[in-house]
């Protein structure tokens, strides 16, 4: 008679996870003459599948601000302005980071409090759906595009409690915008509004930058600079290009050459990445290249997104820095590189690279004689590690800022 055991949640989704206990809680003796075969179908398999989303609930948890439909796993710490998440959409699943001012967004049925209005960031990319019999990669493919987001919450003297603006592109060029409004009361009673780019017109265009501006305007003070930013990272500030939000369902190749107008002139490309900062509440970047912004801080380390324009493309991407006296350790991604010109497809995580730095800080680390003498020998830094060109992995020893006899090297 075989014995009933009621096994603990955690370990029950833990073991249906990796397939060694079925549906009805019974262990599969099979399962141990082929373990890897198992953890090979946890995401094909359904019982599986549904088993890991419960594991990932019990053990990361779950973001409160995840999008309807949509169960976004924190995987860094809490606390933080910003997080990495993995996302689990119906069979899809995938990565996202977001960031969003110090008090959040409020949890949906709770009144926002603190500074108005509330602003959350996000970058999502599906990575694999897991619905047919075999896993089907769909990152930034028409089927998984990427899609930025961001969405304000105000308070309620405001025309409107929330808006949202999200964008998709994929790797075909293809673009679209999305734009609702939540509580405009238009007349009969407050309602959602839902605008997709397929839809703009230029009156159209004009009514909603109106609307916006005027919810922007009528909230908490500080406000009036959360519109200015959002308006000009579309480019309705008057001031840089306008995004052609009316041609972006007709013309797909609309999108890249406003932003490649943007990206190739530097005080156009300065003046939105401030905007794009403002937004995410962090001060204007240093004009140079490559421009960056903080975008968390934990453990003493920060989290940077970083925009650079190298050889005719944009370059997106994230780096983490961990900071010392002796060495710091530095760690980037590019996560999007945008051809400016062409018909060239947008690629994805094009470059990366680990390093270890030494000194860690901004004095050299060899100079003689020393200050206040006039140097002969110098050695700015030293720094080790690997980079990855989008094909293979290369190690890397380099030294910067040399001086040897008055004469500069590197």
């Amino acid at each position: 008679m075989p014995l009933a055991v009621t096994p603990d949640p955690n370990l029950k989704a833990l073991l249906q996870t990796v397939g060694l206990m079925d549906a009805d809680e019974r262990i599969d003796s099979s399962w141990f003459q082929d373990p890897i075969g198992g953890l090979r179908t946890i995401l094909s398999d359904p019982v599986q599948r549904a088993a890991l989303r419960v594991l990932l609930d019990l053990v990361l948890g779950s973001d409160s601000g995840s999008p309807d439909g949509t169960e976004w796993h924190p995987l860094l710490d809490g606390g933080a302005k910003g997080n990495v998440f993995l996302t689990v959409t119906g069979d899809v699943i995938g990565l996202a980071a977001s960031i969003a001012t110090p008090t959040g967004i409020s949890p949906v049925g709770v009144a926002p409090t603190g500074i108005s209005p509330h602003t959350r960031g996000s970058v999502r990319v599906p990575l694999v759906d897991a619905g047919g019999d075999d896993l089907r990669a769909i990152a930034a493919t028409p089927d998984g595009p990427l899609e930025i987001t961001l969405d304000l919450e105000f308070d309620s003297d405001a025309p409107m409690d929330a808006l949202r603006v999200a964008a998709t592109v994929d790797i075909e060029g293809d673009a679209a915008v999305r734009f609702e409004l939540d509580g405009v009361d238009v007349g009969g009673g407050p309602e959602t509004l839902v605008v997709n780019s397929d839809e703009l017109g230029r009156d159209l265009v004009r009514a909603l930058e109106t609307l916006v501006r005027d919810a922007l305007g009528q909230a908490a003070p500080g406000a009036d600079r959360t519109a200015d930013h959002l308006l000009g990272l579309l480019g309705l500030d008057d001031v840089l290009p306008p995004l052609p939000l009316e041609r972006l369902a007709s013309d797909p190749a609309a999108l890249r050459t406003w932003f490649a107008g943007l990206a190739t002139t530097p005080a156009h490309r300065e003046a939105w990445f401030a905007h794009l900062a403002g937004l995410l509440g962090a001060p204007a970047p240093a004009a140079d290249a490559p421009l960056a912004v903080e975008l968390a801080e934990f453990g003493g380390a920060h989290l940077d997104l970083v925009a650079e324009v190298r050889g005719g493309e944009l370059d997106l991407g994230l780096a983490i820095v961990v900071p010392g006296s002796a060495a710091a350790v530095e760690a980037s991604a590019t996560l999007l590189t945008v051809p400016l010109t062409g018909t060239a497809p947008v690629r994805f995580a094009t470059r990366a690279a680990a390093r270890v730095r030494a000194p860690g800080g901004t004095a050299p680390l060899v100079e003689q004689p020393p200050p206040p003498g006039n140097p002969t020998i110098r050695v700015g830094a030293i720094s080790g590690g690997v980079s990855f060109d989008g094909t293979r992995l290369v190690p890397e020893l380099r030294a910067t800022d040399i001086l040897f006899d008055h004469c500069e090297l590197a």
